[in-house]
């Protein structure tokens, strides 16, 4: 007999969480998640803890997904005017209202047009056509002529600036390869397939135009750069997650490698929806976004719980409810949450049967990347149709940029609290206050 089983059953030490224990809940202590210390202490870390949340948690309720409201368009130049192509998501079209063939024509038309300095080029009558598109999003296309107006031409965008505050359109000007500008079904990305690319810019209401001569950029890739920067720092959902992995990080090698994990996996997604290799199912996409920060910041919580199986047990358990919800709702996000609810399980148990799980935290974190790249990937609308490979890696930038800034702001907070005893009430704080808003989008992106 060993001298683990000589042990009255009173004075065994509690297993770890395995598997197993998702059927049979045998521990039954719950460990203390803090250590005794002055109320002083414990006040000032939840103090410190709610002001870096307040402003997030007060915004919950309006804070948009990763997918901000950007329309996109081609314009294939030749020597009689130009094919413009236009992208416009859901949540373009909504913003338009009730208008029908006729009258989109008119809209669209109207509020995107090419002038050079003897007027404005007219829309070819007739060339108006609505295109394929993936669902949830609508393309179309026309002619514009330019006839007795010479270059240099400027391209102008009014559309939606009015109708979405803070609108932007991405605008992609070619040179044509086919003469007369033929229509044909080739994809502008890169310039490559449907012409040379001459300038890449981002329109809003502050800058509605752009010069379309050849040889002209006019700082583009800085814009986007500044783009990337702005969406990671108005995006609520991927902040969050950003916090919860440097809130579960031990130190700063476990940060870099988490860190670079999760850079990978959404550069990768990212260009994939680029090059048109998948499709983004926008609200299945943005619902897991926020399920990752509920994963993730409870594991936070439970890393320094003691590793029992309560806290894993009610985390698969509300996975799997929602996927039984999910299933009634129609869609594949059931079954996402399937892979979910099993790779949960799987995690919990292997974190719990070892000292450094650090060490597939990239990895894991990597995953995670996947699934926010799409997210990311709602800039280019989707796909990434008419946009070139240097706009991708100029924007990818502005999102590293950003969220090196967030990490350099949330790590010296937590050397702070680790010197003065408080960095173990600031994760668990911060991590609940993280899981309450992520299941907050979850069960909102859901419904």
């Amino acid at each position: 007999m060993s001298s683990r089983a000589a042990l009255p059953a009173e004075r065994r030490p509690p297993r770890p969480f395995a598997p197993s224990a998702l059927a049979v809940c045998a521990e039954r202590r719950l460990p203390r998640p803090f250590a005794q210390s002055a109320l002083a202490s414990s006040v000032a870390a939840l103090a410190l803890v709610a002001l870096v949340w307040a402003g997030v948690a007060g915004l919950a309720a309006d804070a948009g997904a990763h997918t901000r409201s950007v329309s996109h368009s081609v314009w294939r130049l030749d020597a009689e005017g130009a094919t413009v192509r236009v992208r416009l998501s859901a949540l373009d079209r909504s913003a338009l209202g009730e208008i029908g063939e006729r009258d989109i024509e008119g809209v669209l038309t109207g509020a995107l047009w090419l002038e050079g300095r003897l007027g404005r080029c007219a829309p070819v009558r007739g060339s108006f056509a609505e295109l394929g598109a993936e669902p949830g999003s609508w393309r179309f296309e026309w002619r514009v002529g330019c006839a007795g107006i010479a270059r240099p031409w400027r391209a102008r965008s009014a559309l939606l600036f009015e109708e979405i505050p803070g609108h932007l359109h991405m605008l992609t000007a070619l040179e044509s390869t086919e003469a007369g500008g033929a229509r044909g079904e080739g994809d502008a990305r890169g310039g490559a397939e449907a012409g040379r690319l001459i300038v890449e810019r981002v329109l809003s209401a502050e800058a509605p135009s752009v010069g379309v001569a050849e040889g002209v950029d006019e700082g583009a890739g800085w814009r986007l750069i500044a783009i990337g920067v702005e969406h990671i720092l108005t995006g609520w959902d991927h902040l969050a997650f950003v916090a919860m992995l440097v809130l579960g990080a031990t130190s700063w090698r476990a940060l870099a490698l988490t860190v670079t994990g999760f850079t990978l996996g959404h550069c990768a997604t990212l260009a994939m929806a680029w090059g048109g290799l998948v499709r983004v199912d926008v609200p299945s996409i943005e619902a897991m976004i926020g399920l990752s920060i509920a994963l993730v910041a409870a594991e936070n919580v439970w890393s320094r719980q003691g590793k029992g199986a309560r806290i894993p047990v009610v985390v698969v358990a509300a996975i799997a409810a929602s996927a039984l919800v999910a299933v009634g709702r129609g869609g594949g996000l059931w079954l996402c949450l399937v892979g979910v609810g099993i790779f949960a399980a799987c995690h919990f148990a292997l974190s719990a049967r070892t000292e450094k799980p650090e060490r597939w935290q990239g990895l894991v974190a990597m995953l995670f990347g996947l699934v926010h790249g799409f997210g990311f990937a709602g800039v280019f609308g989707g796909q990434g149709v008419g946009v070139s490979l240097w706009s991708l890696f100029c924007f990818n930038v502005g999102v590293e940029l950003g969220q090196l800034a967030l990490i350099a702001g949330i790590w010296p907070l937590l050397a702070w609290g680790r010197r003065r005893g408080l960095h173990d009430r600031i994760v668990a704080w911060g991590s609940m206050a993280g899981a309450s808003l992520g299941m907050f989008w979850f069960v909102d992106r859901i419904f």
